[in-house]
């Protein structure tokens, strides 16, 4: 399955902040309470739509004008954006973590993989962002949908092989802080994903502190593989 690179970096300082003068990059102020939760398709979007909307807390977010998608960049191109990561301490219960220093190699291969998020309607491809960065980014490889296409992100693009976790980094205890694009609104969250004791991946989608949050639950995929452009068995659930 062909994948694109995370869109990130385009429009943006050094610091991770927008660049004055760019379009559609503001960062958006507060939102209005929805009447009524999105729903998506998958896991990210219904976790968006909490995130914004049962707290009414501003979005720490890039993007949002049509016509603005972050630019597809190569790796060597992107900037990387700061990130506060949760405290270690978070969820110790679930947790494969403990005071040691973990590798580079094992806290990969504990995530490294294909996973189904939680409502079994998407498949991400998890894993090194390329050969020459080590940094941890997934794709999107699977899709529920009865449309003739896949679905298509706030710009347009398929959302077929579309990058969404973007450039994570690990931590001390082996987990991974980075970003995440919700591609139904352009918006990009901090995130922290890590497996836990179950063998499960926990993601944890955040704006601003950790506290406000919530965590997805992704668990291994078995199969079958989808099908052409990422269609998903219906059977899946």
């Amino acid at each position: 399955m062909a994948r694109s690179e995370n869109p990130m970096g385009a429009g943006m300082t050094e610091s991770g902040q927008p660049e004055p003068g760019k379009p559609g990059m503001a960062v958006e102020g507060p939102r209005q309470r929805p009447a009524a939760k999105p729903r998506l398709g998958y896991g990210l979007g219904a976790m968006a739509a909490l995130l914004l909307g049962a707290w009414g807390i501003p979005a720490q977010a890039v993007g949002g004008g049509k016509g603005t998608a972050p630019t597809v960049t190569t790796v060597q191109g992107a900037v990387q954006a700061s990130v506060t990561a949760p405290p270690d301490d978070h969820d110790d219960d679930d947790d494969e973590s403990d005071d040691r220093e973990v590798s580079w190699q094992e806290a990969m291969d504990a995530v490294r993989g294909e996973w189904l998020v939680s409502n079994k309607e998407g498949i991400f491809d998890v894993g090194p962002c390329s050969a020459t960065d080590r940094r941890l980014c997934g794709w999107i490889i699977g899709l529920k949908y009865r449309t003739p296409q896949p679905p298509r992100d706030y710009w347009g693009r398929s959302e077929c092989g579309l990058g969404l976790l973007m450039r994570f980094n690990k931590t001390h205890s082996g987990r991974w802080v980075g970003h995440i694009l919700d591609p139904r609104t352009g918006r990009i969250y901090q995130a922290t994903v890590w497996r836990n004791k179950k063998g499960q991946m926990e993601l944890h989608g955040y704006i601003g502190l950790p506290i406000f949050g919530q965590t997805e639950i992704w668990t291994r995929f078995k199969g079958p593989e989808p099908g052409a452009q990422c269609k998903m068995d219906p059977n899946i659930h």
